[in-house]
C-alpha cells in the first residue's frame, strides 16, 4: 500500500491543512484507519522537524538515533551529534513544504518501531529574513 499526503498552505506559507489518502475500495475500514493514523504522524513528524530546524536548530539532535548517518550536499555526517554540529553550523533557514510522500518500511524493520522512508518536496530559503 502506498500512502500519499499534499499538504496545502495558508497565505503566509505555515499553515498545514488536513492531508489527502489514496485508498482502493478493496482495502478494510481498519486499513483506512491506519493509513489516517500513518497520515497524521508524517505530517507532524516532518512539521515539528523543519520547524526545529528553522526556529530551534540546537535541538535537532534529538531527531537522529545515535548511529545515524546523513548525506548533505555530498558531506557525509555520522553520529546524532556530528549532524547536529553540521546542521547549526549552516545559515538560517526557511522552510515550506509542498507535498510529502512516504511509504512503510516495517516489512525491511520487523522488531523496530513503526518505521517510513519519507520524501519531502518544497523550499528552503537560506538567510535572515528580511
Amino acid at each position: 500500500m502506498t500512502s500519499m499526503m499534499e499538504l496545502k498552505h495558508g497565505q503566509n506559507g505555515t499553515k498545514m491543512k488536513a492531508g489527502v489518502c489514496f485508498f482502493v475500495a478493496a482495502y478494510s475500514k481498519q486499513i483506512q484507519k491506519k493509513c489516517r493514523e500513518d497520515i497524521v504522524a508524517v505530517e507532524n513528524f516532518s512539521k515539528r522537524y523543519y520547524d526545529i530546524f528553522d526556529t530551534r536548530r540546537h535541538d535537532i539532535e534529538k531527531f537522529y538515533q545515535a548511529q545515524a548517518k546523513l548525506v548533505w550536499n555530498g558531506t557525509e555526517l555520522d553520529g546524532s551529534s556530528t549532524i547536529a554540529k553540521y546542521l547549526i553550523a549552516l545559515p538560517p533557514t526557511r522552510h515550506n513544504i509542498y507535498a510529502l510522500d512516504f511509504f512503510p518500511m516495517n516489512d525491511l524493520f520487523p522488531n523496530e518501531a513503526k518505521t517510513f522512508q519519507v520524501f519531502v518536496s518544497g523550499a528552503v530559503v537560506y538567510g535572515s529574513p528580511e
